[in-house]
């Protein structure tokens, strides 16, 4: 053996006792190095322990001398962990458990570079040279094995099924995987795979997560009861949860599902769909707009975390805004950078933007206040990081003002930014506005508590500027916190759901609308295909779904007759009160044999 663990047993009785006496068993190499003892200890009486040619230790457990005192002694070392543990049984009044047992009686140190290879097992008695003999010693029932079932030579019962297994669906790639142990409280393992899962595991196979079982992954074993779980968005996840005992033997396994949505085609988002406590590295990709590009910490330290159930004086707690999309999978934070110090993280878009409008919106709260010249927000930069545009708690004189900042003017507003510290309300959504062909810069902030995102752009700002170079290019979004002043910092800084878009529908992550229903024809159901010629009906009905912000219905027409719908006329949307499930609109028309306007949503 050289890796592993090695277990022994063994019966023994031994005739005297006193101090300085020794009788057991030790793990060696040949017969000419001794690795590990276990048994009645040299230097004590009577004692249960484990000795190294250079250390040894004992335990409160008595071996009694003499006839009828027999002992069932067992234990392992283990080169992985470097440990060695020993137990014993009295014989008649004890009894050796089927399974492993949860606590022994010592349990020594020992690095697997100094106990090295192991081939041989010594059985030894003796005591120092006047400190008498410990009498006749009777040793039986010797046993080795890589397990403890080997040792009692019990074949393992199967563990009961952990219980109220679920698979929570949050956003496009999170999924939260929760479950309930064991009357016994034993460990479990969790397989994953995209279709059924049809086999399991094989009982006295160890697994590491990372394993695979016919084609199904390991992506848990241990003692907790949750795991979040990163997935891509539209697929299908299979799971199973099995209970594993101390020598993997496995329960039969129950189950759960989840189905992934998928982005709208019109949706830029990060939402942060990273296991917590996950530093900012190459794994940290996913959403939709950033293609392969990931999160990379420029200075500070940069984790995922599971948004608080509660807040409190360190941790805020975010919620969804009305009006704007829910929030999914975990937030962005960073830690305290210290008095005088910053930190950034940044994340490049999949294309740059370097004409229209660029929109962005941002959750996020910050610690302290107080002081001068500290700053919390987000930035952008060009495509060599130089940074352009910050939104945000502006850096300067005022303590805790919105502002908008770019071209080194900072364009402040009357928003009062208020730190977390001071109320656990004080989270904030935020969003920024640059015009490529103005070269105005804009933002604006709600509280996320008692306000509603508009469905549409403000016809007011909180803060306006317009930038006397402009911007050429936005080629990345920045994290973006410090404080300049060395007898202030600040503190803690979160952020969620970042959103940025070419319009303001694009923030809200309109859906387009589908037909639902029978379009009215006459007064009754039509059912003719979509694409025919509608006839010369002067009223028909149209239905949209589903209803929401930024939803619109036209008429174009083709008056010059040549396919270019050039004219447009909108029309508004009438709300269904019966059921609330879809807008509709009626329209006439009339005869000119040719097609001259079509209906588009």
């Amino acid at each position: 053996f050289k890796s592993g663990k090695i277990w022994f047993g063994y019966i023994m009785n031994y005739a005297w006792n006193g101090p300085n006496k020794y009788a057991g068993l030790s793990l060696a190499w040949s017969n000419s190095e001794e690795k590990v003892f276990f048994g009645e200890i040299y230097n004590q009486d009577k004692q249960l322990g484990i000795a190294t040619p250079n250390s040894n230790t004992g335990s409160s457990y008595t071996l009694d001398n003499g006839s009828g005192k027999d002992y069932i002694i067992v234990g392992y070392y283990d080169w992985e962990n470097g440990v060695a543990k020993v137990k014993a049984y009295a014989v008649g009044s004890q009894a050796v458990p089927a399974e492993e047992p949860g606590s022994w009686d010592a349990t020594l140190y020992k690095s697997s570079n100094d106990v090295g290879w192991v081939n041989t097992v010594w059985l030894s008695a003796g005591a120092g040279a006047s400190d008498g003999t410990p009498g006749n010693t009777y040793f039986d029932e010797v046993r080795i094995s890589t397990n403890w079932a080997g040792i009692v030579q019990i074949a393992p019962s199967k563990p009961a099924d952990p219980a109220n297994a679920t698979a929570t669906v949050d956003g496009h790639e999170m999924v939260r995987l929760a479950w309930t142990k064991n009357g016994a409280g034993s460990d479990v393992m969790v397989l994953h795979k995209t279709s059924a899962i049809t086999t399991g595991p094989t009982d006295g196979t160890g697994y590491a997560v990372g394993n695979t079982i016919d084609g199904a992954t390991v992506i848990y074993r241990g003692a907790a009861t949750a795991l979040e779980h990163v997935v891509t968005p539209g697929s299908a996840n299979v799971y199973k949860f099995y209970s594993v005992n101390s020598v993997n033997y496995y329960s039969t396994g129950i189950g759960a599902s989840a189905t992934m949505g998928t982005y709208l085609a019109n949706e830029w988002v990060n939402p942060f769909s990273y296991t917590n406590d996950t530093a900012f590295s190459a794994s940290m990709k996913g959403g939709q707009g950033f293609g392969a590009n990931y999160w990379a910490a420029n200075s500070g330290t940069w984790r995922a975390r599971t948004n608080n159930a509660v807040a409190t004086t360190d941790v805020p707690r975010f919620f969804d805004m009305t009006g704007y999309p829910p929030m999914a999978g975990n937030l962005a934070w960073v830690e305290n950078p210290g008095n005088g110090s910053s930190a950034t993280a940044d994340r490049s878009l999949a294309t740059p933007i370097d004409s229209g409008t660029f929109y962005v919106a941002f959750m996020m709260a910050y610690q302290y206040a107080g002081g001068v010249n500290k700053w919390a927000g987000l930035s952008l930069t060009d495509g060599s990081g130089n940074e352009v545009a910050f939104f945000g708690k502006g850096h300067g004189a005022n303590w805790n003002t919105l502002a908008a900042a770019g071209d080194n003017k900072t364009f402040w507003s009357d928003f009062d930014f208020l730190p977390y510290s001071a109320s656990t309300v004080n989270v904030y959504m935020v969003v920024g506005k640059y015009d490529f062909s103005t070269k105005q810069l804009q933002t604006k902030a709600w509280n996320l508590a008692g306000n509603t995102f508009p469905d549409t752009e403000p016809t007011s700002w909180d803060a306006t500027g317009t930038l006397g170079n402009g911007i050429n290019q936005i080629a990345r979004i920045r994290l973006n916190a410090g404080s300049s002043d060395s007898g202030n910092t600040i503190g803690r800084v979160f952020f969620d759901e970042i959103r940025y878009a070419t319009n303001w529908a694009g923030l809200v992550a309109v859906k387009c609308p589908t037909w639902a229903g029978s379009n009215m024809f006459n007064n009754a159901a039509w059912t003719a295909p979509t694409t025919s010629w509608l006839g010369d009906s002067e009223s028909y009905v149209f239905q949209s779904y589903p209803p929401g912000p930024g939803q619109r219905g036209s008429i174009e027409f083709d008056w010059a007759r040549n396919n270019t719908f050039s004219t447009v006329k909108d029309l508004p949307w009438l709300k269904n009160e019966n059921n609330n499930t879809y807008w509709s609109n009626r329209v006439q028309s009339t005869s000119a044999g040719v097609f001259t306007s079509r209906f588009v949503a």
